[in-house]
């Protein structure tokens, strides 16, 4: 044992000794680690690294003051175990010995105790590595992960927030461009409306008559009613019996109408009875009269020269009814629609509205009695007869 360095050296020395033991000193004097090394003799040497972490006099001393310094460090300091370490980005788990814990948070030393082998008692070596600046390293990229995390969470939350004002301005700009375009519609609207009114008040001003257009027309399919017919049919007697024409009256009941009603509500009754409507007006001349009497009868008046006779006139009333052939779709079937027309003309069958009317109503009852759809000249019921 060297007594002068409280460390055994093996028996005797001598030169060789002696500059072995010269350089373990140096080695233990330089290493960045702090060393304590202890022998079964009861000495110790001290690095100056382990000599400031456990407060020693650095170099040779007796184990037992540095297992005192040990223990005392370690009865203060926080200690841990491997598999109780948790810190980002260190693994624990390749080392064996235990970490002390600085006190203030200072720092982390990794403590191993190895058995040295000797000639006598078996020594120890303690290696103390200093972990604090990868510790305090691995808090901060800890930390600096939170506040990315953090930073990352207000980004994303700024991101909605943004997205969110982006999908309120486009839905305020739709709402804005479907305003325009109502503008826009009321504008053309009432461009629409003004030229409208102008051409109403141009007719008003042109005819006089279309004052009284609602007292002298059906509501439903806007023809003459009675009085306005009975009127206009005056006056067209009286021309043609100047201009020695021929006035007939042709006096028109539907077939079936009953049948649209009673199957499909009066709602279709009234659709049929405006489409009967159009196609008269449709086909007729300018000078022809229609209009609806009632329910679901018509009546025409029409003047026609001499010349062509009754072949012209038959001809007419086979077009009206061949106009008025209607077909109405009624749940997979069809409900057709005909018309039967009782026709007198003036002068055989009379000369007055009222003799023409009455003797087309009955050659029209006439045509009902023999299958409808038919047409019937009065004049030829007292031949039939």
């Amino acid at each position: 044992m060297n007594v002068d360095r409280g460390y055994s050296i093996p028996t005797e020395e001598t030169p060789q000794l002696r500059k072995l033991q010269g350089q373990l000193e140096a080695v233990l004097g330089q290493a960045s680690l702090g060393l304590v090394l202890t022998d079964g003799d009861g000495g110790s040497l001290v690095n100056p690294v382990a000599a400031a972490l456990l407060a020693l006099p650095s170099g040779a001393g007796t184990a037992a003051q540095a297992d005192a310094a040990i223990a005392s460090r370690r009865a203060t300091w926080r200690v841990h175990r491997p598999a109780d370490m948790e810190a980002p980005y260190l693994d624990f788990s390749a080392h064996d010995g235990e970490y002390w814990e600085l006190p203030g948070n200072r720092g982390l030393i990794q403590v191993e105790c190895r058995p040295v082998p000797g000639s006598g008692t078996e020594g120890r070596l303690w290696i103390f590595t200093d972990l604090s600046p990868a510790w305090s390293l691995s808090l901060n990229l800890s930390q600096s992960v939170a506040t990315l995390q953090v930073l990352n969470r207000e980004l994303d939350r700024e991101v909605k927030r943004r997205l969110d004002v982006e999908e309120q301005l486009r839905e305020y700009n739709a709402e804005l461009e479907t305003r325009r375009r109502a503008v826009e519609r009321r504008a053309v609207q009432s461009a629409r409306l003004a030229e409208l009114l102008a051409q109403e008040k141009k007719q008003l001003e042109l005819s006089k008559q279309e004052s009284d257009f609602l007292a002298s027309h059906d509501l439903l399919t806007g023809l003459m009613n009675r009085r306005a017919f009975e009127q206009r049919l005056r006056l067209m007697i009286e021309t043609d019996t100047q201009e020695h024409a021929t006035t007939a009256v042709m006096f028109i009941d539907l077939d079936n109408f009953k049948t649209v009603n009673d199957t499909l509500g009066h709602d279709a009754g009234d659709n049929l009875l405006k489409d009967v409507a159009s196609r008269l007006t449709g086909m007729l001349r300018d000078t022809d009269l229609v209009a609806r009497l009632g329910g679901d009868e018509f009546v025409i008046a029409t003047s026609h020269a001499e010349d062509p006779g009754p072949s012209g006139l038959r001809l007419l009333a086979d077009r009206v009814r061949d106009t008025l052939q209607i077909e109405v779709p009624a749940a997979g079937k069809v409900i057709q629609v005909a018309a039967t027309i009782g026709v007198a003309a003036a002068p055989d069958d009379g000369t007055t509205i009222e003799a023409l009317l009455q003797n087309a109503d009955q050659a029209m009852y006439v045509g009902k009695r023999h299958g409808r759809n038919t047409v019937v000249f009065h004049a030829d019921l007292g031949r039939q007869g």
